[in-house]
C-alpha cells in the first residue's frame, strides 16, 4: 500500500537491510512480488505484490480477523470473571 521500497520496509518493520533484502529475493523467486526500477533512478526500486500473492494475503487477513475476534472474546471473558470474583 503506502510502503513501496525495501527502505520503507526496513524503517516500518525495524528490520535489518540484509534481512529485508534476503526476504524480498525469496519472495521474488517465488513469484509473490515484482520489483520495478523508477524512471531515471536505478537505485530506487519499488516493490509490488504480484497477482499470485493475493490468495496468501487474503488468508493472512482472515487469520488476523479471527485472532482479533478470539482475543476480543478472551479479554471480555477475563473481565467478566474478574468482576464476578469481587
Amino acid at each position: 500500500p503506502q510502503y513501496h521500497t525495501a527502505a520503507d520496509i526496513v524503517r516500518v518493520r525495524n528490520s535489518t537491510k540484509s534481512h529485508v533484502s534476503t526476504s524480498l529475493k525469496v519472495l521474488e523467486e517465488r513469484g509473490l512480488i515484482e520489483k520495478k526500477v523508477a524512471d531515471g533512478n536505478k537505485k530506487h526500486i519499488d516493490v509490488y505484490l504480484s497477482a499470485s500473492a493475493q490468495p496468501i494475503i487474503a488468508e493472512g487477513l482472515e487469520a488476523q480477523r479471527q485472532f482479533a475476534r478470539v482475543n476480543r472474546h478472551s479479554r471480555r471473558y477475563a473481565t467478566t470473571q474478574k468482576n464476578a470474583s469481587k
